[in-house]
Order: C-alpha cells, then structure tokens, then sequence
C-alpha cells in the first residue's frame, strides 16, 4: 500500500508537466481507482489541460534539447586523466572498430578505479563518468551502441552501493532518456538490449523501479 501511494502521488506530480498522456499508463486498473486517480490529478492541475499542439512542442523542444546537449557535450580534464589520450582518441575515431576497442580500455581503467572504492570516491567520479555515458550512448554504430550498454551496466554496478539516493538519481537520469528512446529502436538488438539495461535498473538493489519509473515517465512523450 505505502509503495502504491507513492506512485499515484508520482502520478499527480507527472501530471501537472504531461497532462493526459500518462493516461493510457494506468492499464489492468479498476475504473473506479483511474476515474479517481485522474480526477484527482486534474483536480491539482487547476483542470488545465494543454492541447495537442502545446504538448507536441514541448516535446520537440525536450528532444532538441537533450540532443544539444549530447551534441555540445565533452569530457572533463579529470576523465582524460583517468582514461589515458590513447583512450579518448580512440572513443573519438571515426572507426567503429576503434571506438568499441576504445570501450574495452574504458573498461579496464574504471575497473582499476572501482579497487577498494569508497564513497568519497564513487562521488568525485559521478560526475564525470555522466559525461562520458552521454557520449558513449549516443554513438551512432549500433555495435558500439551495444558494447556502450555493457559499459552503463558494469559502471552503475560499481557505483551503486557507494552513491546516496540523490546522487544516483541525478547520474542514471542524465543518460536514461538516451536508452528509453532506444527501446523503440528499428534495430531489434538495439532494442532488446535497451529494454534488458531499463529492467537491470529497475531490478537493481539500489535503485529500484521506482527511481527508473520516475525516469521513464519523464521521458515518455519523446517516444510516444
């Protein structure tokens, strides 16, 4: 009940931002409880509902933003030092080949990191280890792609269990809405994989599907 609570408040707080395209969410529910829940959601709104137009441009705006983002995006001083010039260079090639052998070395050097990890530690690196998912996740070669989200996952393991709730909030969601929008990918790899890492996520001890629901759900009109 207290789990159920929390989420239909999440619900409402979404809702005053979407409007009723968090509607169709609220599947395999009694009608009485989504008559409700929406009425309620409404209710605090101010019974404010935005029309089709105001929400797609929203959504283009949200899009065009976090693209600008990945776009302009760059790596701290602090994760060349870590990583090594041989290694960004490769991450930077214009061969698929070398950014995926880049990838393994990003590998070996966070696992050199993560040796006797504390939680000071895990904190300096959350920060730049955001900027280097955004990079990695945004390539445009599915393989890289994909060797990317194996990379996400042994990092976010790693992490975890020394971050605080916030600061683990704020890293996956800088780079979650890069992997939901794949989860409608074309390319069937692409997208199985994408939906195993949000399912890794949501399963992982400290995180849970809460955090990742909250995430989801923000990113939700960009793939709708």
């Amino acid at each position: 009940p207290g789990v159920r609570k929390e989420a239909e408040n999440l619900f409402i707080e979404l809702y005053k931002t979407l409007g009723p395209s968090l509607e169709k969410l609220l599947v395999g529910q009694k009608q009485a409880v989504v008559d409700k829940l929406i009425k309620e959601a409404k209710k605090q709104c101010g019974d404010v509902v935005r029309s089709d137009s105001q929400r797609e441009e929203q959504k283009k705006a949200a899009t065009n933003y976090i693209a600008s983002q990945v776009k302009s995006d760059y790596l701290p001083e602090y994760i060349v030092r870590i990583l090594g010039q041989a290694t960004v260079e490769l991450l930077k090639s214009a061969n698929p080949k070398k950014r995926q052998k880049g990838l393994v070395e990003v590998k070996k050097a966070v696992s050199k990191l993560t040796v006797n990890l504390n939680d000071k530690k895990a904190r300096e690196l959350a920060d730049p280890i955001t900027h280097l998912m955004r990079q990695i996740l945004s390539d445009e070669s599915s393989e890289v792609y994909l060797e990317a989200l194996k990379i996400v996952r042994y990092i976010i393991s790693s992490l975890a269990p020394h971050l605080g709730a916030l600061d683990l909030h704020i890293l996956i969601g800088s780079f979650i809405g890069i992997i939901v929008s794949n989860t409608v990918s074309s390319n069937i790899r692409i997208q199985v994989s994408s939906d195993k890492v949000i399912i890794f996520f949501a399963k992982h001890s400290n995180i849970g599907p809460l955090v990742v629901a909250r995430d989801i759900v923000k990113n939700i009109e960009k793939i709708s």
